[in-house]
């Protein structure tokens, strides 16, 4: 497995874990997990790295812009 996937599946597990946290719900399992593995793909469109090489998102860290990010998208409806 690449960097890169290994990236977009453990993004994929965090958007699920924080939207499950969040109560977030739709009329079947695969609309919800169709939803984490493109909100994960464009969550990881936003990766950059700062002077010191570390992996930010929206200019922040890791944890706080994928939470955020998460969050956002369900506010958004972010159901298909």
């Amino acid at each position: 497995m690449t960097k890169d996937e290994d990236r977009l599946i453990e993004a994929i597990a965090e958007i699920a874990y924080i939207a499950g946290l969040n109560d977030y719900a739709t009329e079947d399992s695969r609309t919800a997990i169709h939803n984490f593995v493109a909100w994960a793909a464009e969550f990881e469109t936003h990766r950059e790295e700062d002077a010191a090489g570390n992996e930010i998102y929206f200019g922040k860290d890791y944890m706080t812009a994928v939470e955020e990010f998460t969050l956002r998208k369900i506010a958004e409806g972010g159901h298909e």
